[in-house]
Protein backbone atom coordinates (compact mmCIF):
# COMPACT_ATOMS: atom_id res chain seq x y z
CA UNK A 1 0.00 0.00 0.00
CA UNK A 2 1.17 3.72 -0.61
CA UNK A 3 1.97 6.11 1.72
CA UNK A 4 -0.82 8.67 1.90
CA UNK A 5 -0.38 12.05 0.41
CA UNK A 6 -0.20 14.46 2.73
CA UNK A 7 -3.11 17.75 2.04
CA UNK A 8 -3.23 20.92 3.71
CA UNK A 9 -6.70 22.80 3.56
CA UNK A 10 -7.18 26.53 4.96
CA UNK A 11 -10.87 27.32 5.30
CA UNK A 12 -12.91 30.25 5.61
CA UNK A 13 -15.67 30.08 7.91
CA UNK A 14 -18.14 32.62 6.11
CA UNK A 15 -21.10 30.58 5.95
CA UNK A 16 -20.25 26.97 4.94
CA UNK A 17 -20.36 27.52 1.18
CA UNK A 18 -16.56 27.06 1.41
CA UNK A 19 -16.34 24.43 3.79
CA UNK A 20 -18.29 22.12 1.66
CA UNK A 21 -17.15 22.41 -1.53
CA UNK A 22 -13.46 22.37 -0.08
CA UNK A 23 -15.18 18.80 1.32
CA UNK A 24 -16.13 17.47 -2.37
CA UNK A 25 -12.89 18.37 -3.73
CA UNK A 26 -10.82 16.33 -1.01
CA UNK A 27 -13.28 13.39 -1.33
CA UNK A 28 -12.61 13.45 -4.64
CA UNK A 29 -9.33 13.15 -4.67
CA UNK A 30 -9.44 10.78 -1.56
CA UNK A 31 -11.34 8.46 -4.47
CA UNK A 32 -8.13 8.38 -6.83
CA UNK A 33 -5.41 8.33 -4.52
CA UNK A 34 -4.37 7.43 -0.84
CA UNK A 35 -5.00 11.26 0.99
CA UNK A 36 -4.67 11.93 4.50
CA UNK A 37 -6.32 15.91 4.85
CA UNK A 38 -5.36 18.13 7.95
CA UNK A 39 -8.10 20.94 7.86
CA UNK A 40 -7.48 24.62 9.24
CA UNK A 41 -11.08 26.27 9.98
CA UNK A 42 -13.20 27.54 12.23
CA UNK A 43 -16.39 25.96 10.58
CA UNK A 44 -17.75 22.92 12.74
CA UNK A 45 -15.52 19.51 12.67
CA UNK A 46 -18.67 17.63 12.09
CA UNK A 47 -19.19 19.00 8.72
CA UNK A 48 -16.25 17.07 7.52
CA UNK A 49 -16.99 14.24 9.63
CA UNK A 50 -20.25 13.81 7.60
CA UNK A 51 -18.98 14.65 4.46
CA UNK A 52 -15.40 13.65 4.10
CA UNK A 53 -14.40 9.83 3.82
CA UNK A 54 -10.98 9.90 3.42
CA UNK A 55 -8.53 10.54 6.96
CA UNK A 56 -8.79 13.74 8.01
CA UNK A 57 -8.11 16.35 10.46
CA UNK A 58 -9.32 19.50 11.88
CA UNK A 59 -7.69 22.20 13.63
CA UNK A 60 -10.22 25.06 14.70
CA UNK A 61 -9.21 28.46 13.76
CA UNK A 62 -9.88 31.62 11.84
CA UNK A 63 -7.35 31.64 8.65
CA UNK A 64 -9.78 34.46 7.42
CA UNK A 65 -6.98 36.93 5.66
CA UNK A 66 -7.00 39.64 2.73
CA UNK A 67 -10.05 41.12 1.83
CA UNK A 68 -13.44 41.81 3.88
CA UNK A 69 -16.16 44.27 2.17
CA UNK A 70 -19.09 44.94 5.03
CA UNK A 71 -21.37 46.58 2.13
CA UNK A 72 -21.04 47.38 -1.42
CA UNK A 73 -19.66 51.02 -0.92
CA UNK A 74 -16.75 50.68 0.64
CA UNK A 75 -13.08 48.05 0.86
CA UNK A 76 -11.27 47.00 3.80
CA UNK A 77 -7.94 45.42 3.02
CA UNK A 78 -5.86 43.85 5.26
CA UNK A 79 -2.11 43.50 4.19
CA UNK A 80 0.22 41.08 5.89
CA UNK A 81 3.67 41.91 7.78
CA UNK A 82 5.12 39.37 4.39
CA UNK A 83 3.14 41.22 1.66
CA UNK A 84 2.07 44.03 -0.45
CA UNK A 85 -1.06 45.39 -1.64
CA UNK A 86 -1.50 47.35 -5.00
CA UNK A 87 -4.28 49.77 -4.81
CA UNK A 88 -6.55 50.25 -8.65
CA UNK A 89 -9.13 52.56 -9.19
CA UNK A 90 -10.87 52.28 -12.33
CA UNK A 91 -8.67 50.26 -13.90
CA UNK A 92 -5.12 52.37 -13.35
CA UNK A 93 -2.74 51.80 -10.17
CA UNK A 94 -3.29 54.59 -7.93
CA UNK A 95 -0.51 53.73 -5.24
CA UNK A 96 1.31 50.81 -3.30
CA UNK A 97 0.15 49.99 0.11
CA UNK A 98 2.64 48.61 3.02
CA UNK A 99 1.75 45.94 5.52
CA UNK A 100 -1.23 47.71 7.78
CA UNK A 101 -5.10 48.17 7.37
CA UNK A 102 -6.71 50.04 4.76
CA UNK A 103 -10.45 51.18 4.16
CA UNK A 104 -11.59 52.79 0.70
CA UNK A 105 -14.74 54.34 -0.38
CA UNK A 106 -16.06 52.41 -3.67
CA UNK A 107 -18.89 54.66 -4.49
CA UNK A 108 -19.14 55.32 -8.38
CA UNK A 109 -15.79 54.14 -8.78
CA UNK A 110 -13.93 50.14 -9.31
CA UNK A 111 -11.38 49.97 -6.52
CA UNK A 112 -9.45 46.73 -6.49
CA UNK A 113 -6.74 45.43 -3.95
CA UNK A 114 -4.46 42.79 -5.50
CA UNK A 115 -2.53 41.35 -2.86
CA UNK A 116 1.74 40.08 -3.42
CA UNK A 117 3.34 38.02 -1.40
CA UNK A 118 6.79 38.96 -0.93
CA UNK A 119 8.27 35.66 0.51
CA UNK A 120 10.25 33.80 -1.77
CA UNK A 121 8.41 31.21 -3.41
CA UNK A 122 9.56 27.85 -5.31
CA UNK A 123 8.79 26.95 -8.32
CA UNK A 124 9.52 23.56 -9.59
CA UNK A 125 8.93 21.50 -12.62
CA UNK A 126 9.63 18.16 -12.51
CA UNK A 127 10.19 15.27 -14.52
CA UNK A 128 10.29 16.40 -18.51
CA UNK A 129 11.35 14.57 -20.75
CA UNK A 130 13.41 16.40 -23.80
CA UNK A 131 14.83 14.53 -27.10
CA UNK A 132 17.98 15.91 -27.92
CA UNK A 133 19.28 16.42 -31.95
CA UNK A 134 21.28 13.48 -31.56
CA UNK A 135 17.87 11.27 -30.39
CA UNK A 136 19.69 11.48 -26.65
CA UNK A 137 16.43 11.35 -24.04
CA UNK A 138 17.11 13.99 -20.88
CA UNK A 139 14.68 13.90 -18.22
CA UNK A 140 15.24 17.54 -16.98
CA UNK A 141 13.75 18.69 -13.31
CA UNK A 142 14.15 22.68 -12.81
CA UNK A 143 13.55 24.30 -9.56
CA UNK A 144 13.68 27.77 -9.25
CA UNK A 145 13.50 30.21 -6.00
CA UNK A 146 11.60 33.50 -6.91
CA UNK A 147 10.91 36.52 -4.65
CA UNK A 148 9.02 40.12 -6.26
CA UNK A 149 11.14 42.78 -5.91
CA UNK A 150 9.37 44.22 -9.14
CA UNK A 151 6.15 45.15 -6.67
CA UNK A 152 7.87 48.46 -6.92
CA UNK A 153 7.77 49.31 -10.15
CA UNK A 154 3.75 50.28 -10.60
CA UNK A 155 2.88 48.15 -14.00
CA UNK A 156 4.04 45.23 -11.71
CA UNK A 157 0.69 42.70 -10.56
CA UNK A 158 0.16 39.95 -8.44
CA UNK A 159 -0.91 37.82 -11.40
CA UNK A 160 3.11 37.13 -12.22
CA UNK A 161 3.27 33.57 -10.37
CA UNK A 162 0.86 31.67 -12.69
CA UNK A 163 2.73 34.09 -15.27
CA UNK A 164 5.56 32.60 -13.99
CA UNK A 165 4.75 29.18 -14.12
CA UNK A 166 3.43 28.90 -17.25
CA UNK A 167 6.96 30.19 -18.51
CA UNK A 168 8.81 27.87 -16.88
CA UNK A 169 6.73 24.84 -17.64
CA UNK A 170 6.00 26.05 -21.42
CA UNK A 171 7.88 26.58 -24.49
CA UNK A 172 11.01 28.72 -22.77
CA UNK A 173 12.49 25.17 -21.53
CA UNK A 174 12.93 23.47 -25.00
CA UNK A 175 14.06 26.91 -26.14
CA UNK A 176 16.58 27.07 -23.07
CA UNK A 177 17.77 23.55 -23.53
CA UNK A 178 17.59 23.76 -27.40
CA UNK A 179 20.88 25.46 -27.57
CA UNK A 180 22.63 23.32 -25.26
CA UNK A 181 22.71 19.67 -26.86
Amino acid sequence: MTTPRRIGCCITAHGFGHATRAAAVMEALGRRLPVDCTIVTAAPAQLFAESLSAPHTVHSMVVDIGLVQRDGHSLQVQVPEHGAGILWVDGKVERLLAAGSYAFWKFNRNVVVELVDLRLQAVEVSGQEILTKDKVSLRINLTAAVFYNAYRNLQFTAHATPALTRYLTGESRYAWLGGRT
